[in-house]
C-alpha cells in the first residue's frame, strides 16, 4: 500500500515527460537516461523515507507500548433500563460513556458485565433475587460499540428479567456491533464457550509446555486472550430456552486448566449475583478465586451486585473483587466514586494495575461517569487503597492514578 501511495505521487511529479515515455533512439543517448533514471529514483527514495517517517509517527503516536504487553481496562456493572431511554435518545448514542471513552479505547481490551437485557420484546418477570426488571433498547448495544468495548460478560442477575426472548436479543445485539459475549447461550456448552480476543500486539509467547528459551515464539505473533465467565447465584433456566454459566467448582477449575494451555493470557469472570452489607471480601470468594488462579487463570475478575471490594495479589496474579456500579440507571448509588482498574501484562506477567478514580454520582447526571482529577481523584484513591490494604495489597497514589506494583 505504502509503494502504491510513491509510485502514484511519482508519477503525478513526472507526468508532464515521464522516462518510459521516450523512443528507442533517445534511450541511446546514455547520459541522458542515466540522469534521467538517477532522477525518478531519487524521487522515489526520498518519497519513500517521508512515507515511511510518517507511518511510523502514525504508529507511535498513541501511547507507548513495549513488545508482548497486553492491557485489560474492567468496570463494574452496567444496568440500564427504560429510565435511560429518553437520555440516549435526546442527548444522543455516546451520552452514557462519553466522559470515559478515551480511557476504554486507550486499552488493548476492554470488558464489562452487563446487568440488563438489550431488546424491545419480553415481559417482566420478577424474582426472588429481582424486586425490579430492567431492558435496555437496542441501541445500547450501539453505544457500547462506540464506546470501545470488546467483550460483555453477561452472568449477570438482571438479563432474565425480560425473558429468554430479550435475553437471546442481548447476545444478537452485541455480536452484530462487533462486541464478543460470555456467559449466556441456548445451551449449557455454548454459555460455557469462550471468547477469544487477539489485541493488535506483538508477543513473546513461551509454550507453557515447554520453558526452554528455543521456543520462544517469533516476537511477531498477535497474543490470543481467552475470556470466561460464571453466575454463583444460583441457575436461570427458563424452559430449557437460555442457560447461565454456572460456577461449579470443578468444570471451572478444568475449563481454566485447559484454557490455559490454548491461550496466551486468561481471563476468567464470576458474579457472587446480590449485594453485601459489608466490603470485606469473604473466606468463599478468596477460596474460589485463588482456586481459579491456582488452575492457571491470569486475571480473576469477580463482582458482586452494588459492592466495590479490593484487589489481592495471589502468586503474582491479580484478583479484583468486585467494581460496584458503573451505572445503575439514573438512581443513587452506594458507592458513587469507584475505580477502573486497567491491568497490563507482558508474556503472561504482570507488570502493574493503573487504577483510574471515576465519579458516578453526579446528581445532573447520574447515568454518565466521569473521571476525577485533583483532591477528589486523590480522596477516591485513598478510600480504595484502605480496601486493598486488607488484602495485603499496597497502592500508591501518584497524581491522579493508583497503582498496584507486583
Amino acid at each position: 500500500m505504502l509503494m502504491k501511495r510513491v509510485y502514484e505521487l511519482a508519477n503525478q511529479i513526472l507526468i508532464r515527460k515521464s522516462w518510459w515515455s521516450y523512443s528507442p533512439a533517445q534511450l541511446t543517448r546514455f547520459p541522458y537516461c542515466v540522469c534521467r533514471l538517477l532522477q525518478v529514483s531519487g524521487i522515489l527514495l526520498i518519497l519513500f523515507l517521508c512515507f515511511s517517517h510518517a507511518g511510523q509517527s502514525d504508529t507511535n503516536s498513541g501511547q507507548t507500548r513495549s513488545k508482548g504487553q497486553i492491557s485489560i481496562l474492567a468496570t463494574g456493572d452496567i444496568t440500564v433500563g427504560s429510565g435511560l431511554t429518553p437520555v440516549l435518545r435526546r442527548h444522543g448514542l455516546d451520552v452514557l460513556f462519553r466522559q470515559i471513552s478515551a480511557e476504554i479505547q486507550n486499552a488493548d481490551i476492554a470488558i464489562a458485565t452487563l446487568n440488563t437485557s438489550i431488546s424491545d420484546q419480553g415481559e417482566p418477570q420478577y424474582t426472588a433475587e429481582t424486586q425490579q426488571s430492567f431492558r435496555a433498547i437496542p441501541d445500547l448495544a450501539t453505544s457500547m460499540a462506540q464506546a470501545g468495548w470488546d467483550v460483555i460478560s453477561l452472568t449477570t442477575p438482571h438479563l432474565l428479567d425480560f425473558g429468554p426472548l430479550a435475553a437471546e436479543d442481548t447476545i444478537r445485539h452485541l455480536n452484530r456491533n462487533g462486541i464478543k459475549t460470555i456467559g449466556a447461550g441456548l445451551s449449557t456448552y455454548s454459555a460455557n464457550d469462550p471468547a477469544w480476543v487477539r489485541p493488535r500486539v506483538t508477543a513473546d509467547i513461551v509454550n507453557p509446555a515447554d520453558d526452554a528459551p528455543s521456543r520462544l515464539v517469533s516476537a511477531r505473533q498477535e497474543a490470543q486472550v481467552a475470556f470466561v465467565t460464571y453466575y454463583h447465584a444460583g441457575a436461570f433456566n427458563v424452559d430449557g430456552q437460555i442457560k447461565l454459566a454456572r460456577a461449579l467448582y470443578s468444570e471451572m477449575t478444568n475449563q481454566t486448566r485447559d484454557l490455559t494451555t490454548k491461550s496466551d493470557l486468561l481471563v476468567v469472570m464470576m458474579h457472587w449475583g446480590k449485594a453485601v452489607q459489608t466490603e470485606a471480601v469473604s473466606n468463599r470468594q478468596q477460596f474460589f478465586a485463588q482456586a481459579l488462579i491456582e488452575a492457571g487463570a491470569d486475571l480473576v475478575l469477580s463482582q458482586r451486585l452494588h459492592t466495590l471490594q479490593g484487589i489481592q495479589i495471589f502468586k503474582g496474579k491479580p484478583i479484583i473483587y468486585s467494581l460496584a456500579d458503573l451505572i445503575y440507571e439514573n438512581f443513587d448509588k452506594r458507592h458513587a466514586q469507584i475505580v477502573i482498574p486497567k491491568v497490563t501484562f507482558r508474556n503472561r506477567q504482570l507488570q502493574h494495575i493503573e487504577l483510574i478514580p471515576v465519579w458516578v454520582g453526579n446528581p445532573k447526571a447520574k447515568y454518565q461517569p466521569q473521571t476525577l482529577s485533583g483532591e477528589q481523584a486523590k480522596t477516591t484513591l485513598t478510600k480504595y487503597q484502605q480496601l486493598c490494604q486488607s488484602l495485603d495489597t499496597t497502592v500508591s497514589v501518584e497524581i491522579d492514578r493508583g497503582w498496584i506494583r507486583p
